[in-house]
């Protein structure tokens, strides 16, 4: 089975809405999704030796997308830190393509990210948003050491992803005229209008948006029982390679956990927190600034304050 190659990817940043954003452009008849959304072909080149294999692997992923389609997307949120070796891997087996980065207030990302690692059951020995934040702090501490900016593996990369002028120049600087930055705040406020300004970027019928659907995509169930959220995701874990041919079943599945065991969360985060974030936080903002406010972006309050 043959296909094409993509000429529009999200890159990230992970829980920033790169899930509902891929799932918008995709009822675009101009843009032609992935068969999945985070393929995740040229993640390996964020390793100093990894290979991403062949390209033709990675294009059986557009099988179905014509060439009568202007566009082929996919989005692999953790692209976006993955440095100029991956960044580089792009430019040199793409054609020229289009580039969005979506950026999120990096204190809420991280709260996000904690959330969502939470209700996947990847947490057990932490009990706290602050104990989760002490541990990503030091797990960047020893990354650090290692020269690199996000840890490799685990779950404790919250912290680091949210240092976002640490690689948002990478993809400036590489694709200087096809890189594309939205917010976050606008995205989940007003997902239309963020639509219907990429599609003139992108020079597709804009129109035609009003009549799409804006539902948020993969937003985290946060668990009313832990141990009911262990036992469906261990049961998951065990019938995983059962399931893989049978994406509706897995569907049904996982709407009838959310049915059974969604709850509220109980935990919120305290204002020493926040203001200890934002302060870690400052410096790599201040760099976003530096890097977008000449090229004539609006910026939101997490950025302009």
């Amino acid at each position: 089975m043959t296909g094409r190659r993509p000429n529009l990817l999200i890159v990230g940043v992970p829980k920033a809405g790169t899930g509902s954003l891929f799932s918008y452009l995709a009822q675009h008849p101009d843009i032609c999704p992935a068969t999945k959304k985070e393929v995740g072909f040229f993640s390996p080149l964020g390793e100093p030796n990894g290979d991403p294999g062949p390209i033709a692997s990675y294009e059986t992923y557009f099988s179905r997308c014509g060439d009568a389609q202007p566009y082929a997307v996919e989005a692999t949120p953790s692209y976006c830190y993955g440095g100029p070796r991956l960044v580089g891997g792009i430019r040199d087996m793409l054609d020229d393509p289009r580039i969005v980065i979506v950026l999120r207030d990096p204190v809420d990302r991280l709260w996000s990210a904690y959330t969502f690692q939470r209700s996947l059951m990847h947490l057990p020995e932490i009990s706290s948003f602050e104990r989760y934040v002490a541990a990503c702090e030091d797990a960047r501490r020893r990354s650090l050491r290692a020269n690199r900016n996000v840890p490799p593996t685990g779950h404790l990369k919250g912290l680091a992803i949210g240092f976002y002028g640490e690689y948002l120049g990478d993809w400036l600087e590489t694709f200087p005229d096809r890189t594309r930055v939205v917010f976050f705040d606008e995205l989940s406020s007003d997902p239309h209008r963020v639509l219907a300004g990429l599609c003139r970027w992108l020079g597709v019928e804009e129109g035609i948006t009003s009549s799409f659907g804006y539902e948020v995509h993969n937003r985290t169930i946060n668990p009313r029982s832990m141990v009911a959220g262990k036992a469906f995701f261990a049961a998951k874990r065990r019938v995983a390679r059962f399931l893989a041919p049978a994406p509706r079943v897995r569907h049904l599945l996982h709407n009838a956990y959310r049915r059974l065991n969604a709850g509220e969360i109980s935990e919120t985060m305290q204002p020493s927190m926040r203001a200890h974030l934002t302060d870690v936080y400052r410096d790599s903002n201040r760099a976003v600034v530096d890097l977008l406010e000449p090229r004539g972006y609006d910026l939101p309050s997490w950025l302009a304050g």
